[in-house]
């Protein structure tokens, strides 16, 4: 490694994802230097605490960028990453109104997991849930559609952080049957919904 492979280090330090990877690349690099100019001078035992940082340390930031990517993925760029301010701080504030969305979806997670692995959810078919915590999840995913309707979430946003709950949502049998059962006596109820199912799958062949 030399020194012209650091050039383009300015560039990375202005915005958080590039100050990660700099920060990476020179803990990695002055161990790996260590170990590799001490080498001879090291007993086994002086040696083994850095071989193990040296292998451990990548699966350690692996696993912690991981969990920031998926929890976290609009922290990772400044300002100057977007064409305009304005766009910087409109991806700030749909985050910032995604993470207290999730906050609201937090008591509905046991349902949506038995959604996602297409179990039987309601009390009637041998599930463990009542119609009421259904209809509380899905008014939740209708609040959801009025706040990508008023422009708070971007499409982006909105697509990478819920599409694949809306579609297992809309998709599982029960749901189906509910919102049909619903629309009986208001034919308006969960349009909103809908509408995200189906803006959620044409979208899929433009995340491939």
């Amino acid at each position: 490694m030399n020194v012209g492979e650091f050039s383009n280090a300015p560039k990375l330090a202005r915005n958080p994802l590039g100050i990660i990877a700099l920060f990476i690349v020179l803990v990695d690099g002055i161990a790996g230097f260590v170990l590799g100019v001490s080498s001879r001078s090291l007993q086994p035992n002086e040696k083994l605490p850095l071989i193990y940082f040296l292998v451990f340390f990548p699966v350690v930031v692996l696993g912690v960028f991981y969990r920031l990517v998926a929890k976290h993925h609009e922290k990772f760029y400044a300002p100057g990453d977007f064409p305009d301010k304005e766009g910087f701080f409109r991806a700030r504030e749909s985050a910032d109104i995604m993470f207290r969305f999730n906050e609201l979806l937090a008591p509905y997670s046991e349902l949506k997991s038995a959604i996602e692995s297409n179990k039987p959810i309601l009390k009637a078919n041998d599930g463990t849930f009542s119609e009421a915590h259904l209809q509380g999840y899905l008014d939740e995913l209708e609040w959801l559609n009025d706040l990508y309707v008023k422009r708070l979430i971007s499409k982006d946003m909105l697509y990478s952080s819920y599409s694949y709950d809306i579609e297992k949502a809309a998709d599982h049998p029960e749901v189906r049957h509910f919102v049909e059962e619903s629309k009986t006596e208001s034919p308006e109820i969960y349009t909103g919904f809908e509408n995200l199912a189906k803006l959620m799958k044409a979208m899929q062949p433009m995340s491939k």
